[in-house]
């Protein structure tokens, strides 16, 4: 497999190689106002290198624009979708998006992967200086290594908001959930959910429910839409691939980092280990198997209103 090396795409023919790469590539942008500055760059630029763009802006609901955003792709002829959302950027250039594309079809094409591919994701910094929590559960944390000397390490839970996922194992996860085909349903983004809903236990309803009917029943609760694909996807036996080679900054008050996240703020540097993740509440439930209800068919029906 090649080096990461962001700079082969500055000459003529790195030019003419990622518009042949992005040619299989729809960019799937939710986003409820406009993008961070530095996520328009990348966005622009890979759009006229020929990715083609699927934008939905003004849904405040994020699992229902991804949910849309699912659909128009699989109604489309691209076979990669590339999740960026807008306060996710990559300050080292949109380069290093093309190298993240470029390795993940090189990892596929190789065999080194299982059919259908797994999901490839980027981890990026929650909003949270020095909380020492990442967008992404790994597997092994141990063994992470973020920046230079950093690979591909399985994850339990990801973010939505630097995703790659193949229309075919995009396709697995509907088949799992028992969602029609696009040709069977009319709205189809209204209708089901790709990236949700997804239920953890709750424990028993507590004795004050306002439902005193309900009392000692099972709770269950809704959960986000990223967590859903997560745990879905574990579920159907797709696997979680986060290339740490991809440095990716999360806009918020201002654009926090792998190092503000992980530890005190500092200056970045070309490597950053994690000596002991902390996790996220989603990831606190995606991780524990005893909490996690995927709901069936008739189920998914009557959480989306659907007769």
């Amino acid at each position: 497999m090649t080096d990461w090396n962001p700079s082969r795409w500055a000459t003529p023919d790195g030019v003419e190689r990622a518009r042949a790469l992005l040619a299989e590539v729809a960019l799937c942008v939710p986003i409820y106002d406009e993008p961070a500055r530095q996520t328009a760059r990348d966005l622009d630029t890979l759009g006229k290198l020929g990715a083609l763009q699927e934008r939905l802006s003004g849904m405040s609901n994020i699992g229902s624009a991804r949910n849309a955003l699912t659909a128009r792709f699989l109604a489309g002829p691209r076979l990669w979708s590339l999740w960026i959302d807008g306060d996710v950027f990559a300050p080292e250039g949109t380069a290093t998006w093309l190298e993240f594309v470029a390795h993940a079809l090189e990892r596929v094409t190789q065999a080194a992967t299982r059919f259908p591919p797994p999901i490839f994701a980027g981890a990026y910094p929650c909003k949270q200086d020095g909380d020492g929590t990442l967008a992404c559960v790994f597997r092994d944390p141990a063994s992470v290594v973020l920046g230079q000397g950093g690979g591909y390490h399985l994850a339990d839970w990801i973010g939505g908001g630097a995703v790659l996922a193949h229309r075919a194992t995009i396709k697995r996860l509907a088949e799992h959930l028992g969602i029609p085909g696009p040709g069977r349903v009319r709205y189809l983004w209204e209708r089901v959910h790709y990236f949700g809903p997804w239920l953890w236990r709750n424990g028993l309803r507590r004795t004050d429910d306002p439902d005193p009917e309900l009392e000692g029943e099972l709770a269950l609760e809704e959960h986000g839409e990223d967590v859903g694909l997560s745990a879905t996807a574990g579920a159907a036996g797709v696997a979680i691939e986060v290339d740490t080679r991809l440095r990716l900054d999360h806009r918020g008050e201002h654009a926090f980092t792998w190092e503000q996240a992980l530890g005190p703020p500092r200056q970045r540097s070309a490597s950053v280990r994690i000596s002991a993740q902390r996790l996220a509440v989603e990831a606190e439930r995606a991780l524990d198997p005893g909490r996690i209800v995927l709901p069936s068919p008739a189920e998914r029906r009557a959480l989306l209103g659907r007769t």
